[in-house]
């Protein structure tokens, strides 16, 4: 994927066509919305199976960082799997404390 800074992104030309989307009316999106199988209607079934969520549900709260000692082929065998290493046995302490309840 190209990168471009801001004054090459500005440089760019558009390869919007606005005249042909100004043409199309809201009743045509709207029956291209609800013919395109990937994009079902959201109906009252769906929001009845629907929860709501507040914000703290949806962003962790910050790592703290600490000093944890573990067998040398443990932490070689997260390492060997690339980066991220650290992430993947928090999931794995997380997978633990959810089933442990």
């Amino acid at each position: 994927m190209p990168r471009y800074s801001a004054e090459e992104l500005k440089a760019l030309k558009s390869k919007t066509d606005k005249e042909r989307l100004d043409a199309v009316r809201d009743a045509e999106l709207t029956e291209a919305a609800r013919s395109d199988p990937d994009n079902p209607p959201l109906d009252d079934t769906f929001f009845a199976a629907a929860r709501k969520m507040r914000l703290e549900d949806l962003v962790r709260p910050p790592k703290k960082q600490i000093t944890i000692r573990l067998d040398a082929d443990v932490l070689e065998w997260f390492r060997s799997s690339g980066k991220g290493y650290q992430s993947r046995i928090n999931a794995v302490l997380r997978a633990y404390k959810d089933a442990a309840g």
